[in-house]
């Protein structure tokens, strides 16, 4: 692939990735009241107007599989939360993983494929389990009591 079809399709996929948060954003923004009665929804109101948050945003948004900055973006939403800047740093994350992800694919580092018609898996097949599975994972870590599992983090931190 030649470098400026690279730079384009990286681009391209950053973007649109991070403007399909946006979706996640107003859909939450119309259920906010709702999303607003869960502790973790509330926990994050109260963050959702710090630099911290727009660090874990970019962090969040890099960190491949898992949709760790769509519950971000649910949360933000609920809170209303100011968009355009989420949206810079996730832009920003979205478009640096990508040139990641494709360099990757790109060299053939990613031959999963492969190994998995040993064990009669095929990529189909581990696409819906792996679905599966994160989502799963997503409603679990969106159901955990957040505050109460930092403050006692915070209180071993403090007393340990």
């Amino acid at each position: 692939m030649n470098p400026l079809s690279f730079t384009l399709v990286v681009i391209t996929t950053g973007i649109g990735a991070a403007l399909a948060k946006a979706l996640i954003y107003y859909g939450a923004l119309g259920f906010g009241g709702r999303l607003r009665r869960n502790r973790n929804v509330r926990l994050l109101s109260r963050w959702v107007n710090k630099k911290s948050f727009l660090l874990s945003l970019f962090i969040a948004a890099f960190i491949p599989i898992l949709p760790l900055d769509d519950y971000l973006y649910i949360g933000a939403g609920a809170n209303r939360a100011r968009l355009p800047g989420m949206l810079a740093v996730t832009i920003s994350a979205k478009i640096a993983k990508s040139a990641f992800e494709i360099s990757l694919e790109l060299l053939g580092i990613i031959r999963v494929a492969n190994y998995l018609r040993v064990f009669g898996i095929t990529s189909v097949e581990l696409s819906v389990l792996l679905s599966l599975f994160f989502l799963v994972l997503g409603v679990a870590l969106y159901e955990l009591d957040w505050e109460r599992i930092l403050g006692g983090l915070k209180r071993k931190s403090v007393g340990g």
